[in-house]
């Protein structure tokens, strides 16, 4: 905003978000929201009310910064994060490490408090009034500490997040035509589900070196407090672990199979969208409507199979914990010992602290290997061939703006490897749809048409037409589309194939020409050569 007074410009101060003027009192208890709670508690928060993003939080700043890591460490699709998240992603280990440390003092702190309780008559009340501070302090710290875990375990998982959505974005816009295939769906797919796996994983990723090291600690407190009872909680979890790996592989490859039928329905319901006039104008709604609920209805199976398989994880997780509890306080009434109070509420507090750990860490393992095939894809997709748009140059004279001269063109030395790529590791690799689609209606109208081996170009100004016979393209000869897939048999095409050839095209300035042919003859290869938006064999393009 700008605002004149007495003809200078003056600036006005570009709004911050208290979070980053906040000091650090107010970070750990997120005093500085309180500035939002007072607006809400007066009238509805609207969009003028919010605090402005954060600069480090901005996708320009963010992207910008994966955008030169990623050139550092091509193909290394971790390396580049870890450059750019790395430190505060460590910054959040080290308050996961002493969070841990100070969650398990607590069962000690309240067996010296019980024990206290039990024989005060000997003791100083001061000693009393110690513990219970301590116990107090402890719990502070623990959430104080857990909070801003949480904010920077989730803050990195954002900008993990953002960085691949801005990479996968800016990709796009860059990719050739041959890299990315005919299907925007699976490049949708990247962005929405496998960032947001990623970004998940993020979250929780600590608890995979964290829980093991609280399930060790918990069982030698344990063993200290209730002697070789513990031995028997131990090998209800030793012999509980192998029913939730095997759930969790279930799991794992159901989820596996769900991402290629989601990955299949949104391909076919991007291309239906494109293709609507088409599939309108032929009467093929019908079929259409029921292909896509076949391929919608196989999707839905596979995601109840894997929420059953998801709920018996969590039952055996949920369930483990008190297993582990109640037998070992069994083993340990029936060796002859008393279970005091001290001994069972200690025993309890480390169960329950075990029981996070127990539950969460075979679902982060189960997701290590998910977010592994999303780090596949999305490499993949970004080590793609990209347009070469110098090659699209016009050396002309300003009065011939489009001039092709003995232009021959591919669509590329990869055919569809990018996406196909991605869908082989899913397990698949489909067909394009629109390769079916425009093979019948090429057949079609090639019954219809006599002039099915030509172009012609027609001069809106002069009525005069000019026509490019068999010679300038090849492709109704030699049975191919011009979207690298063969006719007859829809097969990807050779990756040197060549699409058009010889062409030689010079449109002066001021004159509207139109490209006319059959379908599938080469026109929108045409055109998307002038573009570069295809790879050039021999001769020249551009405009």
């Amino acid at each position: 905003m700008v605002h004149r007074s007495g003809g200078n410009a003056e600036r006005a101060p570009e709004r911050r978000s208290p979070e980053e003027r906040a000091w650090l009192p107010s970070l750990l208890t997120y005093w500085f929201a309180n500035q939002m709670f007072r607006v809400g508690k007066e009238k509805d928060i609207g969009m003028d009310d919010l605090f402005p993003v954060n600069r480090m939080d901005r996708t320009e700043n963010i992207g910008g910064l994966f955008d030169a890591a990623w050139k550092k460490h091509p193909g290394h699709i971790l390396r580049a994060m870890r450059e750019c998240f790395g430190r505060r992603f460590m910054l959040a280990g080290v308050i996961k490490i002493i969070h841990d440390a100070l969650q398990y003092s607590v069962p000690l702190v309240l067996g010296m408090i019980i024990n206290f309780v039990q024989n005060h008559a000997d003791r100083s009340v001061s000693e009393g009034y110690l513990l219970a501070f301590l116990l107090f302090s402890l719990q502070v710290l623990q959430t104080l500490l857990v909070g801003q875990y949480f904010r920077l375990t989730f803050s990195v998982g954002m900008h993990v997040k953002t960085a691949v959505v801005s990479a996968v974005f800016r990709k796009a816009l860059r990719v050739s035509q041959s890299a990315q295939g005919k299907s925007s769906g699976k490049i949708v797919n990247l962005m929405s589900n496998d960032t947001s796996r990623i970004q998940n994983l993020v979250t929780y990723l600590h608890t995979v070196w964290s829980g093991p090291v609280q399930i060790m600690i918990a069982i030698t407190l344990l063993y200290n407090t209730i002697g070789s009872a513990a031995l028997v909680g131990i090998g209800v979890m030793i012999v509980m672990l192998p029913p939730q790996k095997k759930v969790g592989g279930y799991l794992w490859k159901l989820r596996r199979k769900t991402i290629v039928h989601t990955d299949e329905r949104v391909r076919w319901m991007s291309e239906v969208i494109q293709g609507a006039k088409a599939i309108k104008l032929y009467g093929w709604e019908k079929n259409f409507r029921e292909r896509i609920a076949k391929i919608r209805g196989d999707e839905v199976s596979w995601i109840r199979k894997a929420v059953y398989a998801s709920e018996i994880n969590t039952f055996l997780s949920m369930v483990t914990p008190i297993l582990v509890s109640v037998l070992s306080f069994t083993a340990y009434t029936l060796q002859g010992n008393e279970l005091t109070a001290e001994k069972a509420f200690v025993s309890i507090t480390l169960f329950n602290l075990m029981r996070f750990p127990l539950m969460i860490v075979p679902r982060i393992v189960s997701g290590l290997a998910e977010t592994r095939v999303s780090f596949q894809r999305i490499t993949a997709f970004l080590d793609a061939e990209e347009l070469d748009i110098s090659q699209a140059k016009n050396d002309s004279s300003p009065a011939e703006p489009i001039r092709v001269v003995n232009g021959t063109f591919s669509w590329g030395t990869k055919s569809n490897a990018t996406l196909d790529a991605v869908a082989s590791i899913e397990g698949v690799k489909k067909t394009s749809l629109f390769a079916r689609l425009r093979t019948a209606i090429r057949a079609f109208m090639n019954r219809r048409s006599s002039a099915a081996d030509k172009h012609r170009m027609l001069d809106e100004k002069d009525g005069n037409e000019v026509e490019l016979t068999s010679q300038h393209t090849e492709l109704a000869a030699n049975g191919l589309h011009d979207d690298g897939v063969d006719a007859e048999s829809g097969v990807d095409r050779p990756s040197e194939t060549a699409s058009v050839q010889n062409v030689s095209i010079s449109i002066p300035e001021g004159k509207l020409c139109m490209v006319v042919g059959t379908v599938g003859s080469g026109k929108s290869t045409l055109l998307q050569s002038i573009l570069g938006e295809t790879r050039i064999i021999e001769g020249s393009a551009g405009l």
